[in-house]
């Protein structure tokens, strides 16, 4: 019986929330009979601010990855709506066209009840008690609000709402000069410096997050305002750094892991045929410094060494890991020219950092995408290479897999237990190649998200590489192909005047063998023949002679075509030979083998040759030039005793 499947889409897992919610799906999802197929949207350029130019911003690339998932035949998905659209636009009729009836638990959005179910943080009223408690308790009025990506981010409108409602119900003004729309990272000092700029009266700030407070405590600092004393700031998800910047932020604590929990619940009710249902989840409003509250109200942060030293150890071993980088890239480079022990060596190192099975999928093609627009869902997806353990697999012949194919790669292992698999996009700038899933906890993600975009690049290296080696290839059987041209008689595949030149005189030079004999060979009459029977006749005979001697030589040396009825050939012998003996062995070789052949043919006319051999050392001294005139001077003595005539009677 095939194992029920949960996909989780979700995006933006640099961050504090949406890691959590996805260590709660992880850790609240350990039944047997299903496994859980994470789609991991790992926006970079955006998370790292201006250590990033935009014209490396690829980040637009992210958004494809949710389609692979159509190769897995899931059976319930997870969509972390409000983490994927932090940074791009992705509307949700687009996944329900793709999920195609399947039924999806969908979280920080509204959804279609016909599609499947919601799982809602309440935005709304955990911005509306940070903005109340503002006003009511600390007696604040010109409150500014630093938005999220409202336009494109439910979780964003909702807080933005909840921050306009709580001033309308105070009875106080708003105006668009007061809200500023950053993008959810730390990286929004600009903007906070623009909203304060303009707001010169500004007495507090309502954050749509946690990660954006960060800017605004850099930007008082810069300007000389206290936070807390001059400039009231709130923010959202209670991150684990809240408690411990000074002054302690005030917060909303969105719970993560009841949302996980839920989402889980709600899709195994799917599974099972049982009732799900859409869920608001509260939040916590949390006061501390930062909103003007005196110490007091604050519960001291703990000061646990054994967790202060996990934190400790996490942050060391992400270090060392991310030193790694450079050198797996340089190594996978170093293999770039040989595709499997690439591809062995790759899920080496996945198996050493802990997956404990790992597959790589590969287009067909590479795809290149200049923006989000170019891509098209993939039909067709090769499974590269696969890990179990330390059991690699390296397909000569890659197995093909189709969106309609009812087994994914992970339905042939074996299914005695829960998997939880991760996958990572496979790209290098607009280049898209694939997919890395590994079967991995929560605790590896930036370890393998690293590997992967070392990974892309290298892949990128290897389609150059194995372009180049191509390339390579066809060239150099093209210049195989002009040498042969280049040496080679067209008429009869033995070597033309320049080939059997330059074999003399290499063999004469000491570079072929140190003792030799050389045959000047003439086909009698050929002029006879062609004006007798025409020029096709001629060339049948000059063919003959050819096939004759190539036969008698073999590869014991060379044999070319020298002028248009006249043959050199070079044989090797050994210096203990009898050279003479030699010579006369192989000119009566070549009389029977024209008499066999002339005793066999219907043509009018005998094929029959003239032999002059002469024996010559690498140590002789005489240059090509003396020995054809020594050569040709025994043909012509030879010839005297040729047929005055090859024509039948």
């Amino acid at each position: 019986m095939r194992k029920k499947k949960i996909g989780v889409f979700i995006g933006n897992t640099h961050t504090f929330f949406p890691r959590q919610l996805m260590k709660s799906i992880y850790e609240n999802s350990k039944r047997e009979d299903y496994d859980l197929h994470f789609y991991l949207g790992l926006e970079y350029a955006q998370f790292m601010g201006d250590d990033v130019s935009s014209s490396s911003d690829m980040d637009y690339q992210y958004s494809t990855i949710y389609d692979y998932a159509f190769f897995s035949s899931l059976d319930v998905v997870i969509i972390a709506y409000g983490t994927i659209t932090t940074f791009h636009r992705i509307a949700m009729e687009d996944f329900y066209e793709k999920l195609n009836g399947i039924p999806c638990v969908v979280l920080s959005d509204k959804v279609d009840p016909e599609k499947g179910v919601s799982i809602r943080t309440d935005n709304y009223k955990g911005i509306y008690d940070c903005t109340e408690h503002l006003i009511k308790e600390h007696g604040l009025k010109r409150i500014l609000h630093l938005a999220g990506p409202y336009d494109i981010n439910t979780d964003a409108k909702e807080r933005l709402e909840g921050y306009r409602a709580a001033l309308a119900d105070n009875g106080l003004g708003f105006s668009y000069r007061m809200i500023a729309k950053g993008d959810y990272t730390e990286y929004d000092d600009e903007i906070v410096g623009k909203l304060l700029d303009d707001n010169p009266d500004a007495e507090a700030v309502v954050s749509a997050n946690d990660e954006m407070t960060t800017a605004v405590y850099r930007v008082c600092e810069e300007r000389g305002l206290a936070v807390g004393v001059d400039l009231a700031v709130t923010g959202f998800d209670n991150i684990f750094a809240s408690a411990y910047v000074e002054p302690p932020l005030t917060t909303n604590r969105q719970n993560a892991f009841e949302m996980g929990k839920t989402a889980v619940q709600q899709a195994e009710n799917m599974i099972e045929g049982r009732k799900a249902e859409d869920v608001l989840v509260p939040v916590d409003f949390i006061v501390r410094c930062s909103c003007g509250c005196p110490s007091k109200a604050v519960p001291e942060a703990p000061k646990d060494d054994e967790d202060f030293m996990n934190q400790y150890n996490t942050v060391k071993e992400s270090y060392h890991r991310s030193l790694t980088g450079p050198y797996l890239i340089k190594e996978l480079i170093t293999l770039a020219e040989d595709k499997h022990r690439f591809y062995e060596r790759v899920c080496e190192i996945l198996c050493a950092h802990g997956a404990v099975t790992s597959k790589i999928y590969e287009l067909p093609k590479v795809c290149v995408i200049n923006n989000a627009e170019d891509w098209k869902m993939p039909e067709l997806l090769y499974l590269t290479a696969f890990q179990e353990g330390n059991n690699i697999n390296v397909l000569d012949v890659p197995i093909e897999f189709t969106r309609q194919s009812s087994e994914w790669m992970s339905d042939f292992f074996s299914e005695d237990r829960h998997r939880s698999f991760f996958n990572f996009l496979l790209f290098d700038g607009k280049r898209n190649y694939g997919v890395l899933e590994c079967e991995i906890s929560p605790e590896k993600l930036t370890d393998f998200y690293m590997i992967s975009v070392q990974l892309g690049t290298a892949m990128h290296f290897l389609e150059i590489s194995l372009e180049r080696a191509e390339f390579r290839k066809k060239l150099e059987e093209q210049n195989s192909l002009l040498n042969f041209n280049a040496y080679t008689d067209a008429l009869t595949g033995v070597l033309n005047r320049r080939g059997i030149y330059d074999k003399t005189v290499s063999c004469l030079n000491g570079h072929e063998s140190d003792h030799m004999i050389i045959f000047m060979v003439d086909l009698d009459h050929l002029k006879e023949i062609n004006d007798n029977f025409g020029h096709a006749e001629g060339d049948n005979a000059i063919k003959v002679t050819a096939t004759i001697l190539k036969n008698l030589i073999g590869n014991r040396g060379y044999v070319g075509r020298y002028g248009g009825d006249e043959f050199l050939a070079i044989m090797a012998v050994r210096e203990s030979d009898d050279k003479q003996e030699w010579i006369e062995r192989i000119e009566g070789a070549i009389r029977k083998k024209a008499e066999k052949y002339n005793s066999n043919s219907k043509r009018p006319y005998y094929v029959e040759m003239s032999v002059g051999g002469v024996e010559v050392s690498a140590d002789s001294g005489m240059d090509f030039s003396q020995l054809i005139a020594k050569v040709d001077g025994l043909l012509y003595e030879a010839k005297k005793n040729r047929r005055s005539t090859v024509i039948r009677v």
